[in-house]
């Protein structure tokens, strides 16, 4: 039920596969998708993609494996000749609606591409990682990201987000980590009804600063189930510490993995 290819199955190598639940590492290459095709009862998949001249990336539509929830893509780049310029991706408007958590890395693309993930209706979980989206501002749009309840970003071009608590009406968690360059957490994020728990990771004074204001608004409305929690290797000044418990600081100086994040590099979705 559970299959993870290395090297990669090939078009040449059709195989019928109805059992199958689990693909991971498999390599999607341009046109059809004689693998995925015969795997209709899909649950779970890792893959990667090499991008085309012009950091074009022909991305297959995947609408029809209307099982799919877990759907992971990372970007298999050449750094030899150097970084990336920001990738296209073709079809990323053609993601089966079941999905129900997407993970992206080391994709490069625009922060305006995330809006056609946000018409996921089943959406839940969604984690930008390792340089997945490229840019210094994210601005969100109305009528995204409606079951969205996890958003883990780690980001270190963003600089700017723009967004409003009714863009995300039912996130519960954000963990962002390595988002050295953004100025400030959103303070509407407070507003969510259902927001209980912000994660830091080596953020900047400014956001965390912002973190807190966040908390004290919202312990003068009488939310008291916010929680937040900052990770970093710096001490802050001792009067940022004396903060009420809901206010974790963490100061971690050990090289295990900071996100809390169970996936691994190995394309598991």
């Amino acid at each position: 039920m559970h299959m993870s290819i290395w090297p990669s199955v090939r078009s040449k190598h059709p195989v019928a596969l109805p059992k199958i639940r689990t693909i991971l590492m498999l390599h999607l290459p341009v046109g059809r998708q004689p693998v995925l095709e015969r795997a209709p009862n899909l649950r779970k998949l890792g893959c990667y993609v090499s991008p085309q001249r012009g950091g074009l990336v022909f991305f297959p539509p995947l609408d029809f494996l209307v099982h799919l929830e877990k759907l992971k893509i990372y970007i298999d780049h050449d750094y030899r000749h150097g970084l990336p310029t920001q990738m296209r991706f073709s079809w990323l408007n053609r993601l089966p609606h079941s999905l129900r958590k997407v993970t992206f890395l080391n994709c490069y693309l625009p922060w305006s591409d995330l809006s056609q993930l946000g018409r996921l209706p089943n959406l839940e979980i969604l984690k930008i990682l390792c340089a997945a989206f490229q840019g210094p501002r994210w601005d969100t749009n109305d009528g995204g990201f409606q079951k969205l309840k996890c958003l883990k970003i780690q980001s270190p071009e963003l600089v700017e987000w723009n967004t409003d608590s009714d863009h995300f009406p039912r996130l519960e968690r954000l963990i962002m980590n390595d988002c050295g360059r953004l100025k400030e957490i959103p303070m509407c994020l407070g507003d969510i009804p259902t927001m209980g728990f912000i994660e830091l990771w080596r953020p900047r004074r400014s956001v965390a600063e912002s973190a807190w204001r966040i908390y004290e608004e919202q312990q003068s409305l009488g939310n008291d189930g916010l929680k937040i929690i900052i990770h970093s290797r710096r001490e802050y000044e001792p009067t940022f510490l004396y903060k009420p418990p809901k206010i974790m600081i963490n100061y971690r100086h050990s090289s295990t993995d900071e996100s809390g994040d169970e996936e691994s590099s190995d394309g598991e979705a």
